[in-house]
């Protein structure tokens, strides 16, 4: 099926869906770290299998190679939970819940997860390559709104063909402009300890009429585009993707606060390689607190794969290389069927009140989602 503009119009009216409209303040406090739906969704009708799918526009951000296969890197797209059915401009699709809450997947070959706070990541493509997709509800955001420092995580091909892992600090003011960078990254190791100030050919955004940004560089031509999207607790993430295959994603700089031991948490893991494909379905994985470290800003978990025995140990370290990231040195532990744990280092970013966080796999040369389960 194929949709006119017009039709899909009539579609987004006809679900009765609705856009937040001067919500979104940039710099709300958090009350909690617990991911949660903004309350003007709260409202709408949920998806039988997840209350965090709700009927409403989503901004859609395909996370996809530059080329003719993928014109566009960017969707609107209309979630109608009651009928179950997902629309954008080239047709609609028929939700399919699995046997697990909030993992569906859509008529066409596309398998999706939604954090608690609506947050989704999906899995696509018609064939045996696979891509990886991020979709939030829309809102409406200015300028004013970004203003501030954000810390990000990844991809960017300066080398076409062969991207690379990317943590970046940047800095918007008011009108949009972007006024510092610190870029860390190396395109061999995928080291982000590393940084460098980038003082030239600095990019700037200028709003757009679906309350989202365009993404200009030095000259003022537009280089790709950005959304962002304010969870329940008043915390915002952003995503950007460019023509020339970069994509980042932003939270608010901050310090992290150690885990509480006890803490229990389940997840579904969605990697990407180098070339920006998803070789791997969705897996999913559950963390045990076990003791925290206050001297040495870190924690102990236990790990192991949902469904598995190979609980097994591993120490993380928060705030490092820098303040907001955590950090994993590569390891091997005894697990609990007695065989052997190897487990590889990523430093990550987390996405408070998202129930989100990002990792760079450099020894694979991965960049992974880390979606909690309801």
């Amino acid at each position: 099926m194929t949709m006119t503009a017009k039709q899909l119009a009539l579609a987004i009216a006809g679900a009765g869906l609705l856009t937040i409209y001067g919500c979104a303040d940039g710099g709300g406090t958090s009350t909690t770290d617990m991911a949660s739906l903004p309350a003007n969704l709260l409202g709408e009708p949920a998806l039988s299998n997840c209350a965090a799918v709700r009927s409403g526009r989503y901004n859609q951000i395909l996370l996809v190679p530059s080329g003719p296969s993928f014109p566009d890197k960017v969707k609107k797209v209309v979630i109608d939970a009651v009928a179950g059915t997902v629309t954008d401009i080239s047709g609609s699709g028929t939700i399919t819940a699995s046997d697990e809450a909030c993992h569906s997947t859509i008529s066409g070959g596309t398998d999706f997860v939604v954090s608690p706070a609506g947050v989704m990541v999906m899995r696509f493509g018609q064939g045996t390559t696979k891509y990886l997709a991020i979709s939030v509800p829309e809102q409406k955001f200015t300028l004013a709104d970004m203003a501030g420092t954000w810390n990000s995580l990844g991809m960017d091909s300066a080398i076409p063909g062969a991207n690379q892992g990317t943590a970046s600090s940047v800095t918007f003011n008011s009108a949009g402009a972007v006024t510092a960078i610190k870029q860390c990254r190396n395109a061999a190791t995928w080291d982000v300890t590393n940084c460098v100030d980038v003082t030239t050919g600095l990019p700037s955004l200028a709003g757009d009429l679906d309350g989202g940004f365009f993404v200009l560089d030095a000259t003022k031509a537009i280089m790709g585009r950005m959304f962002a999207y304010k969870a329940g607790n008043g915390d915002v993430m952003a995503a950007w993707v460019t023509t020339s295959d970069q994509f980042n994603l932003f939270t608010r700089q901050r310090s992290n606060s150690l885990p509480a031991v006890g803490a229990v948490t389940t997840h579904w893991n969605l990697q990407m390689d180098s070339l920006l494909t998803s070789p791997s379905a969705a897996t999913a994985f559950s963390n045990t607190i076990l003791s925290v470290d206050p001297t040495a800003a870190s924690w102990v978990h236990s790990r192991k794969t949902v469904g598995a025995t190979d609980a097994h140990r591993e120490t993380l370290f928060a705030n490092k290389p820098r303040d907001g990231y955590t950090f994993r040195p590569a390891g091997t532990a005894l697990a609990a069927d007695g065989t052997t744990a190897t487990f590889g280092e990523f430093t990550s970013l987390d996405f408070r009140g998202m129930g989100l966080s990002v990792l760079l796999l450099p020894a694979e040369k991965g960049f992974s989602f880390s979606v909690a389960q309801p």
